[in-house]
């Protein structure tokens, strides 16, 4: 309420009463849908659509909310798409750095001090 000019902290009585019309709205629009509904005991966004479509408003938000929700939903896609390649870039970097740990483990060739180098004679 407070997005449409209402205070921060409405009175109690004025939140029970919002709370009744949407119920009531919500009770009602679910009602009238079940009832235009083809299949008896499914509710469809079609079925939505249907009732609201002498409504242009609400019809107009529906659609605006559905294509929102297609929007997020292709996004989160992309991006648990780019989340399974930055994983899999990380676990062959894991897998390498786990090759290059196990290759230094191998005692390093060292050269013998020079007093202990065989010299040539001449």
């Amino acid at each position: 309420m407070y997005g449409f000019g209402d205070v921060a902290n409405p009175a109690d009585d004025s939140i029970a009463l919002m709370d009744d019309l949407v119920i009531d709205y919500i009770s009602e629009m679910v009602s009238d849908v079940s009832s235009a509904s083809e299949a008896k005991g499914r509710i469809r966004v079609e079925d939505f659509k249907f009732v609201l479509r002498k409504d242009p408003k609400k019809l107009a938000r529906v659609e605006e909310l559905l294509y929102m929700n297609e929007d997020i939903r292709r996004a989160k896609q992309l991006f648990d798409e780019g989340e399974m390649e930055r994983n899999e870039q990380q676990k062959s970097q894991q897998q390498q750095q786990q090759q290059q740990q196990q290759q230094s483990k191998q005692p390093p060739i060292v050269p013998p001090p020079p007093s202990q180098r065989h010299q040539p004679t001449h």
